[in-house]
């Protein structure tokens, strides 16, 4: 990557068009910093992300994309006035997999309450190192 550390962010409004601009946001700079391979992955996280933001919280969400040297990071904040408690998936919902897809596809995640009604949903990636040669 020619540049270690860099940060963007984005506000949405909690409408479907959102998440296609989410994932057009991540895209467009994980290309730009030589990312490409983390794309997918990221791409999904944000969509499950977005997409929650929009069904459950109903307001406006911010996109952070970041990275150091060894991690990016991708943080959504989202403005809810009630704190919402994941419920037991089952085999047949159609939804609810989010957490889950999530935990499996990046590094790590989180849940950071970022002031009164109001929290991040945080996941990093790890950075391949390049070989010098």
């Amino acid at each position: 990557m020619a540049d270690s550390s860099w940060s963007y962010e984005t506000t949405l409004v909690a409408k479907p068009v959102s998440a296609p601009k989410a994932r057009a946001f991540v895209c467009r700079h994980l290309i730009e910093h030589g990312a490409a391979y983390l794309v997918d992955p990221v791409r999904l996280v944000v969509s499950e992300l977005a997409t929650n933001a929009i069904v459950h919280a109903r307001t406006s969400f911010t996109v952070t994309l970041s990275s150091t040297d060894r991690t990016v990071t991708l943080a959504v904040r989202e403005e809810s006035p009630a704190r919402r408690v994941p419920a037991q998936v089952q085999r047949t919902d159609l939804s609810g997999r989010g957490r889950r897809i999530v935990q499996l596809i990046s590094s790590d995640w989180g849940v950071v309450a970022t002031g009164p009604g109001s929290h991040t949903v945080w996941a990093s990636f790890d950075l391949r190192q390049h070989q010098v040669h």
